[in-house]
């Protein structure tokens, strides 16, 4: 047992010493491309949302954040020194429901940043001259059927117990 604790371990200094250092870039040297992020992914027209940005040009410091691009203007982002924002946009009230695209220009890259919303349907209020459709079904028959059931078992195997220990009594 020791003989393989002492193999593993040499195995696995082994392997580090081949493998060497890790070659992982420090996050604040990172240049990729914009990435874009919003706080619902499921809204209703009309809602407000947090949209916030990473990795974007300083320069325009303040660019439109579109849906549909470019048919609708929901807001504008304010890129910080960093190259971050966080901006709310409210969604039109008309939106229809169903997959849209909420986009940024990111200049250095050349295209948009996007991500992907599913707008619910507008929210349908329920009035009170038409109620509810009635679903399910009454279980209390069934129930009693079952408890019935039940007891008529328990009769029967205590019936059979007292005969039998009758039968061995006499």
């Amino acid at each position: 047992m020791m003989r393989r604790t002492v193999v593993a371990i040499i195995a696995l200094a082994a392997g580090l010493l081949i493998a060497g250092p890790s070659q992982a870039t420090p996050a604040q040297e990172y240049q990729g491309a914009c990435a874009l992020g919003v706080t619902k992914l499921n809204p209703h027209p009309g809602d407000t949302l947090a949209i916030t940005g990473n990795n974007f040009p300083l320069i325009p410091d303040s660019v439109p954040i579109v849906i549909d691009n470019p048919s609708q203007q929901i807001g504008t982002a304010h890129v910080d020194a960093s190259g971050h924002f966080s901006d709310h946009a409210t969604l039109p009230s008309n939106l229809s429901g169903g997959a849209h695209t909420i986009s940024v220009a990111c200049a250095s890259s050349g295209v948009d940043a996007t991500t992907s919303i599913n707008v619910l349907a507008a929210n349908i209020t329920q009035s009170s001259s038409s109620p509810l459709a009635r679903t399910g079904d009454d279980t209390e028959p069934i129930v009693l059927a079952g408890l019935g059931a039940v007891a008529v078992g328990m009769a029967l195997v205590l019936t059979a117990r007292r005969r039998r220990a009758q039968r061995l009594a006499v």
